[in-house]
């Protein structure tokens, strides 16, 4: 068998989980036979947050009903995609302020109108314009409007559409009200007792795994979602003073020890951020007791005067996200933030 390939993004690398598991048996072998310490219990599962299991074959990708806006124009009749991909210069998609394209198929799918998979038939054609902090209401409405003018004159026959300033202002707004949800992120610091000591590599990489937490992505340690609806649900990341991440291969031989270890997770993104929190501090415990360490509860990077501000700076982001009519964790939440 070949080689797997990583690639390579500078200082950085993507591989396989495959890769990942090989790293850690070769480097620390029964990593996956540590005896836990602590069982860590996942949150509770919200069908609207759980999509790794639908059948990739019949998902629809279409624009986010709260982080983009969209306008859909339906076709005279059948018309092949790839020609309005190749229509579209890079100066159209300027002025049109660069939507997301998408499309829906005869049999009723809406996917991306371009990708490796693309439809070669379609009946009507989705723009989906994201709604980020840089985006501007003027700058949209303009594009949509060109936009509009640009399709009505090609032979495809699609139909005139309305471009409402007023809604987009509107979708606007709520979008920038996401963005402005405070607090993002929730954390606790461990490090030494005593000053100029660090943690023990090997223990660290021990006891991370005992309460539960996977070393990976990032070179960094997580507790992985097992329900779906994220990736992973908080993480530890570790910080020798030097590399700023573990390396198995430098562990193993006594060659890292760690300065600090910070568990964290962003709030609006996580799905049952209250649960998660309530896990994340007893992991905190675990670890603290078993490497002899102080910890600092952080809300944003700044330090607070105990645990209990962290439970109430989660519910208050957890309030404002409800008044919006959003959940944390949700779609619409993460593809903003």
């Amino acid at each position: 068998m070949a080689d797997e390939k990583k690639i390579i993004l500078g200082d950085m690398y993507l591989a396989s989980a495959s890769h990942t598991r090989g790293r850690i048996e070769t480097a620390m072998p029964g990593t996956s036979e540590i005896a836990p310490i602590l069982k860590l219990v996942l949150p509770p599962i919200d069908p609207d947050l759980v999509s790794r299991n639908v059948d990739d074959d019949a998902r629809d990708y279409g624009p986010d009903p709260i982080a983009e806006f969209s306008l859909t124009t339906d076709a005279k009749d059948v018309f092949a995609p790839a020609a309005i991909g190749a229509a579209l210069t890079s100066d159209l998609r300027r002025d049109f302020d660069r939507p997301t394209f998408y499309v829906r198929t005869p049999s009723g799918r809406v996917t991306f109108m371009q990708s490796s998979d693309a439809p070669s038939q379609a009946v009507a054609l989705i723009a989906g314009w994201p709604l980020r902090e840089d985006s501007d209401v003027d700058r949209l409405t303009a594009g949509a409007e060109h936009l509009g003018r640009w399709l009505t004159s090609r032979p495809e026959g699609f139909s005139f559409w309305r471009v409402d300033r007023t809604e987009i202002a509107a979708r606007h707004a709520q979008a920038r009200r996401i963005l402005s949800v405070a607090p993002d992120h929730v954390s606790i610091v461990i490090w030494p007792k005593k000053d100029g000591d660090r943690f023990d590599g090997k223990k660290v990489w021990g006891t991370l795994h005992a309460i539960g937490l996977q070393w990976g992505d990032g070179d960094q340690f997580h507790w992985n979602d097992q329900t779906g609806q994220t990736d992973y649900l908080f993480s530890a990341e570790v910080d020798d003073g030097e590399l700023g991440y573990a390396l198995p291969e430098r562990i193993s031989v006594g060659q890292q020890h760690f300065e600090v270890i910070r568990f964290g997770f962003t709030v609006p993104r996580t799905p049952a951020p209250l649960h998660v929190l309530k896990q994340m501090i007893s992991a905190v415990q675990a670890t603290s007791l078993e490497l002899d360490g102080q910890i600092a509860p952080c809300v944003d990077g700044v330090v607070v005067s105990g645990i209990e501000e962290l439970a109430s700076s989660v519910q208050k982001a957890v309030d404002e996200l409800a008044s919006i009519n959003v959940k944390p964790g949700s779609s619409s939440v993460c593809i903003l933030r």
